[in-house]
């Protein structure tokens, strides 16, 4: 009998360690505040590309995309512009979806240009979240950062 008691009081203890809700924790709760602050951060704005997978785009070229709080994102892909719908979930996750080519242009650009134009296509839609590091945006998929971009600068 003795035993029964110890093993349901036990089960009662663990029972009642995993019945909390992450929301009722305050440390929780400040980093979905901190995510939510981090977007907010981000849209309405424009960014550069800086790197993509790691490597720094090649000299003379530019990608940018611009995030807006009615939830779409449009840029300039290093020849062609684009537009896609984003889509938030748990604070920091980030999809970019019906990604569209607006234009269908071959660049004379520096060598490799169209390359690297395809893997923006192509990392863009694998994005998955975000982060806000020293002032730059970098957007991830699952644990690896694969695009880093600044903040875009007003024109002169």
């Amino acid at each position: 009998m003795r035993k029964r008691s110890l093993l349901l009081l036990l089960t009662v203890v663990l029972l009642s360690a995993c019945g909390g809700k992450p929301q009722d924790d305050p440390e929780h709760q400040e980093r979905i505040l901190s995510a939510d602050e981090q977007w907010n951060e981000i849209t309405d704005r424009g960014w550069e590309v800086v790197s993509l997978e790691g490597k720094e785009l090649i000299p003379g070229t530019f990608v940018d995309l611009h995030l807006s709080s009615d939830w779409k994102a449009s840029g300039n892909a290093g020849c062609n512009t684009w537009y896609a719908f984003v889509s938030t979930r748990n604070g920091n996750r980030i999809r970019f979806t019906r990604l569209t080519q607006a234009t269908k242009m071959e660049c004379e650009g520096p060598d490799g240009v169209m390359e690297q134009e395809a893997l923006f296509f192509e990392l863009i839609q694998f994005v998955d979240g975000f982060s806000i590091e020293n002032g730059e945006l970098v957007l991830y998929y699952g644990d690896e950062d694969i695009m880093v971009l600044t903040p875009k600068l007003p024109p002169s």
